[in-house]
């Protein structure tokens, strides 16, 4: 999903289970239409190519757990990412993940990225 345009023409098989396909999780088809919105605000704007920083932290105490399926998200798109190790015990507000690079390249990803770490984590 690039553009709000792309949202509009995308069509779901009639006859599958109510879960994403890898391809679809890839191409950010399970983004929240907001993000979707955003890109396009930020395309017009000329900055949708900007470096921007993104911190996934934790609202209660908890183990890590789900960074491999993370960076299968963000791998190899020239991000800097800092992350805490599988099965390290986190606080609350401390920051899981951190993230640094063009919007562009994994703003999309947050809402699948904070399912992902959240139904991981403990």
């Amino acid at each position: 999903m690039d553009c709000f345009a792309d949202v509009q023409s995308y069509s779901v098989e009639t006859k599958r289970l109510h879960s994403a396909t890898h391809d679809e999780i890839l191409h950010g088809c399970t983004t929240d239409v907001y993000f979707v919105k955003t890109r396009d605000v930020l395309r017009s704007a000329g900055v949708l190519s900007s470096p921007v920083t993104a911190e996934i932290f934790a609202r209660k105490n908890g183990i890590f757990a789900g960074l491999d399926e993370a960076m299968e998200i963000l791998g190899g798109k020239g991000l800097e990412i800092d992350a805490l190790r599988e099965g390290d015990n986190f606080k609350p507000k401390e920051v899981l993940i951190r993230i640094a690079g063009p919007y562009e390249a994994f703003g999309m990803y947050e809402t699948v990225l904070l399912g992902m770490i959240a139904s991981a984590s403990a």
